[in-house]
């Protein structure tokens, strides 16, 4: 009986053994899981070119737009002079926007209709290099100029044109004709303008409402003028012309030809393209994480070798992409690593936010770096230093004066000067 214990404990014991193995060493030429690189970014940067222009441009909405100075070309009567101010005014509630562009300026800038922002409003907005997202009328209602008026259509219309007329200081007159985009014109009296709309059709056309034919409305209103005045009749004072901009020539049935800017800030940057080239890294898609919070964010390959890298700390958000092809806030703010498929670009944020640098070991578990017998810690005048695993507990890399250095072991007194490089060695 107990020699029969004794062997089922034996048998136990054996399967046991056979079952719990110790891993198996990796295979000569085995390739290593993680990362094979790491590259300091502020190191690889040092000697190269930034591009600065609309192509860096940080965090812009890019709208559809039509080019303002071609679409008054094609629809404005009373051409203003150059220097004429141009007066803009909210239909909410009625602020103005007066003598910030001139007529030649607002011509350079573009026009996006139906914009949305981040609290779900729609509206029209100025667009282009110049026009600056928090220094314009919301709302649009209508422009000024001279004899001219641009008229925007708010998602009621305009309910009573009378008091829209004596808003803008309508040329007074008798009648008034109405000209739809079709040639179609009605005269109305200025006793039946109190009875007027202008207004939003449900088949979305900008109509006005027909006196002559009630019921009915005056399809595509283009344009509305004193009776019986042309483009070729000298103006009289106050506003002559009025073009519904929806309905413009140009606008109406057309798509916008240009893609510009609301908003965004011009910045010197470093293409991608550039900076992955010199790293000697392949584009794969790419997983950036804030040195702040750690926040994460997954860019398309595809994408981010369209992109630049901008290390302007002016606004504390250092280390993060730009340019065109990036939507708005899709990105990762104050980058400290880019992490590809089998290398990361590493970013040292400056003393202010950053003390003491990274622990090489903390940033080694962030990238996913490859374990290894020991890392090639490399500079940037190509002097190389071997750190053992077992000492990677005392290494940092750390802004040093104008530098990004890294702790040496063989020279403790020491440091690595202008650290470019981590490779591991198996």
């Amino acid at each position: 009986m107990k020699k029969t214990w004794f062997a089922w404990l034996l048998a136990i014991v054996m399967l046991a053994s056979v079952l719990v193995l110790p891993a198996a060493p990796r295979a000569e030429g085995e390739e290593a899981e993680g990362l094979k690189k790491l590259v300091v970014l502020n190191t690889l940067v040092k000697d190269m070119e930034t591009v600065k222009g609309e192509e860096t441009r940080f965090n812009a909405y890019w709208l559809p737009s039509y080019k303002i100075g071609e679409i008054f070309e094609k629809n404005l009567w009373f051409v203003p002079e150059a220097n004429e101010i141009v007066t803009v005014v909210a239909y909410t509630d009625g602020y103005t926007d007066d003598g910030t562009d001139s007529y030649e300026t607002l011509c350079e800038k573009g026009l996006a209709f139906g914009f949305t922002d981040n609290k779900g409003n729609v509206y029209d907005v100025f667009t282009g290099p110049t026009q600056k997202m928090n220094a314009m009328v919301q709302f649009m209602g209508y422009i000024l100029s001279g004899h001219e008026c641009a008229l925007f259509s708010p998602e009621d219309g305009w309910e009573n044109v009378k008091e829209l007329f004596d808003e803008i200081e309508m040329a007074p007159a008798d009648s008034y004709d109405f000209i739809c985009s079709d040639g179609w014109t009605e005269e109305i009296a200025a006793d039946d303008l109190e009875k007027v709309q202008i207004y939003k059709s449900e088949g979305g056309t900008i109509d006005a409402t027909s006196i002559l034919y009630a019921g009915y409305g005056l399809t595509s209103i283009q344009y509305i003028v004193p009776h019986g005045l042309t483009a070729e009749s000298e103006p009289v004072d106050g506003i002559c012309h009025i073009v519904v901009m929806p309905n413009a020539v140009g606008v109406l049935d057309e798509e916008p030809a240009e893609l510009m800017n609301y908003g965004g800030t011009v910045y010197a940057a470093y293409p991608v393209t550039d900076v992955l080239a010199k790293a000697e890294i392949e584009l794969s898609p790419v997983k950036a994480i804030s040195y702040k919070d750690g926040f994460t964010f997954e860019y398309d390959a595809e994408l981010f070798e369209k992109l630049f890298i901008c290390l302007d700390t002016k606004n504390k958000n250092d280390a993060f992409t730009c340019g065109k092809d990036q939507v708005r806030d899709q990105l990762c703010k104050a980058a400290g690593q880019y992490v590809f498929a089998d290398a990361a670009l590493v970013y040292v944020p400056g003393v202010e936010v950053l003390p003491d640098g990274y622990a090489v070991e903390d940033l080694f578990k962030a990238v996913g770096m490859a374990e290894a017998k020991s890392y090639n810690f490399t500079c940037a005048d190509g002097y190389t230093e071997e750190i053992f695993a077992e000492d990677l507990a005392k290494c940092k890399i750390f802004i040093n004066d104008d530098r990004v250095d890294a702790t040496s072991i063989a020279y403790p007194s020491y440091t690595l000067q202008d650290i470019l490089s981590i490779t591991p060695v198996f």
